[in-house]
């Protein structure tokens, strides 16, 4: 695995998919923040600075038919960990993770193919954590739910670990 860590970048999936060329197989980009961090359909995911765990994984070695589940399968992923610190934490098709019905987190998954192969895919997630004032309404963070701050590069592992052991 290669981990890179940058405090602003403009969006994790987005670069990681740019440069799929330059960087090796599981690639982790991480960030403090993104000034176009995105989700599915390209709606914007809003995060402060140095809050929550913004991050994407690149994978080359991936076949078709695991690409298929793969997103629910990472927010599954999520999910599990997430409940560890707070109850009634699910699962909303296609890629929001909820609490409460209020959203905490999001998977996306995007790849990039070139004549008919698949290149790669990226794997992005975000998870609010210590983010306790949003714009949109039925969004929450654990330090919301939980009420106590939580270390982020200790939940980044966490999720990184879980997820990298399924891959």
């Amino acid at each position: 695995m290669t981990y890179i860590h940058k405090k602003v970048v403009s969006s994790t999936q987005k670069e990681l998919l740019m440069h799929i060329d330059a960087f090796p197989h599981l690639t982790v980009l991480s960030a403090g923040y993104q000034t176009e961090g995105h989700g599915q359909f390209d709606r914007v995911w809003e995060s402060e600075k140095d809050q929550n765990v913004l991050c994407s994984i690149l994978i080359k070695d991936i076949s078709t038919e695991k690409l298929i589940h793969l997103q629910r399968d990472i927010a599954l992923i999520i999910v599990d960990i997430l409940k560890n610190y707070m109850s009634d934490v699910t699962f909303k098709e296609p890629n929001d993770i909820l609490v409460k019905k209020n959203k905490i987190a999001g998977v996306i998954v995007e790849s990039k193919t070139r004549n008919q192969n698949v290149l790669g895919a990226v794997i992005g997630f975000g998870v609010n954590i210590n983010q306790t004032v949003f714009s949109t309404l039925n969004v929450t963070s654990m330090k919301l739910e939980c009420q106590t701050s939580f270390d982020l590069i200790e939940i980044e592992k966490i999720i990184l670990e879980k997820i990298l052991a399924f891959i």
